[in-house]
């Protein structure tokens, strides 16, 4: 794993000029067995954003995946897998990258690691420890899409679906359960079926910060701060970004808001 500690592994990997609040473990739930199949039945979303929806910009908000049947072999393994940089490590260990496979442990490949192993991440450097403190799953529960963000310790967003008898219910995880102000604070939001790509951008855009005023966009908000704290527009720009293995276009859509983000602070604009 230490071999990931001076690669480049996402947007923005520079000059970490913020410290996060110290770190606070959750307690831990049950790991989730595989949950039954998702309801196939009409889905509403309230939201304060519009639902994008047909084909627009080269973008299909209609597409509906399945949460419970990940897109190949590799979301597989990894989707579940909370440390970020340790799960970008498997991703390149499976795609044949000898060089990261042989740094890995049996541990490593699990969705959580233990206390002492943790430990040692962390004093190769503290970016490693990015998601390692997310709590553990609850019954019918997993990750659908992550917010990660360029600070020091690489602080994680864990956004997820849980489902029941009743539908699936949504909720964003913080890696900071004891702090007053969480960093995000999601819409309540319970669906009967997976949320559309064009659903899943309206939910994000409706989040909001314990930690910074949010005139329009968290993640904006987000940057604006950091551009507050010292740095370049630039690297404000690659702050913070949004992936997900079940919404592929999720990344690009909000990367494009990014780049508008930065169009406009280059000209003295403000959304």
């Amino acid at each position: 794993m230490d071999v990931l500690a001076g690669r480049r592994m996402g947007p923005g990997d520079r000059g970490r000029a913020v410290v996060s609040p110290q770190r606070r473990r959750r307690s831990d739930a049950a790991r989730s067995p595989a949950p039954p199949t998702r309801h196939l039945l009409r889905r509403v979303v309230r939201t304060r954003w519009s639902v994008p929806s047909g084909r627009d910009g080269g973008f299909e908000f209609d597409r509906q995946p399945d949460y419970w049947d990940p897109p190949d072999a590799v979301a597989l393994v990894t989707h579940r897998v909370a440390g970020d940089l340790r799960r970008r490590a498997l991703i390149l260990a499976m795609q044949g990258d000898r060089e990261v496979a042989d740094t890995l442990t049996p541990e490593d490949w699990q969705e959580f690691l233990t206390p002492d192993r943790r430990a040692e991440m962390g004093a190769i450097d503290p970016g490693l420890l990015g998601g390692e403190f997310l709590p553990r799953y609850a019954t019918g529960q997993t990750e659908i899409a992550r917010i990660v963000t360029d600070s020091f310790t690489r602080d994680i967003v864990s956004l997820r679906a849980r489902l029941d008898a009743h539908g699936i219910h949504y909720s964003a995880y913080d890696e900071y359960p004891e702090a007053e102000l969480p960093p995000v604070i999601a819409p309540r939001l319970s669906t009967e079926g997976a949320l559309t790509f064009g659903e899943m951008i309206a939910w994000v855009r409706g989040f909001e910060s314990g930690w910074h005023p949010v005139p329009n966009d968290l993640f904006d908000a987000w940057r604006d701060g950091q551009v507050e704290a010292g740095r370049s527009l630039a690297e404000a720009r690659d702050f913070v970004w949004i992936e997900s293995p079940f919404y592929p276009q999720l990344r690009e859509y909000f990367e494009r808001r990014a780049d508008r983000w930065l169009a406009d602070r280059r000209s003295g604009t403000r959304a």
